[in-house]
């Protein structure tokens, strides 16, 4: 294992994957506040921990349509304007 690789698993990986291409997520930080995960990642490592969660939380997921849709409810219509 690389010293900096998420434990998360491979669905996880795969659809937070998708997401990030699908919503053109950059690699910088500031999503991860959000997110309600750890502010040290990144977007891309941000994205992968939240899908990971909701996963957990929401097992019969498995549809990139369904996860986007939640996690575009996270966010305040103020950040789509700032898009």
């Amino acid at each position: 294992m690389l010293p900096n690789e998420l434990l998360i698993s491979q669905q996880a990986r795969d659809l937070g994957n998708q997401l990030i291409k699908e919503m053109n997520i950059n690699r910088s930080y500031g999503m991860a506040n959000f997110l309600g995960v750890n502010t040290c990642y990144d977007n891309h490592q941000a994205v992968l921990i939240w899908t990971f969660q909701l996963l957990e939380r929401e097992p019969t997921l498995n549809e990139l349509a369904e996860i986007k849709k939640y996690f575009l409810l996270i966010f305040p219509d103020s950040v789509y304007q700032l898009a």
